[in-house]
């Protein structure tokens, strides 16, 4: 319906039964993408997420990352010392002879 109500920029035509203003016109499609958007948002509104609550997740994200990652390495350095324990000498070393053989 509202694509045939365009004028032809290239011609400069006008329907016959319309009274056009260029003014008019832009305010008439303004409401309808005004009107577009809103829906869109509201059927989708996973799409449209304010560019503070992303720098909040991200930020979030990165606390937890570095929670983890602290977690992590305290248990990798503790299996470290029961290994050394048990065998007597450098981890590593060991790793090393048993990929020698």
């Amino acid at each position: 319906m509202t694509e045939r109500s365009f004028i032809d920029v290239e011609n400069g035509s006008v329907p016959a039964d319309a009274k056009f203003t260029p003014r008019a016109e832009k305010a008439r499609l303004q409401k309808l993408y005004e009107t577009a958007r809103a829906d869109q948002q509201a059927n989708y509104p996973d799409l449209y997420v304010s560019s503070k609550d992303v720098s909040k997740q991200v930020e979030d994200a990165k606390a937890e990352t570095a929670k983890v990652q602290g977690e992590l390495t305290a248990k990798i350095e503790a299996l470290v010392k029961k290994l050394e324990v048990k065998v007597g000498e450098r981890v590593e070393g060991v790793v090393d002879d048993m990929l020698k053989k």
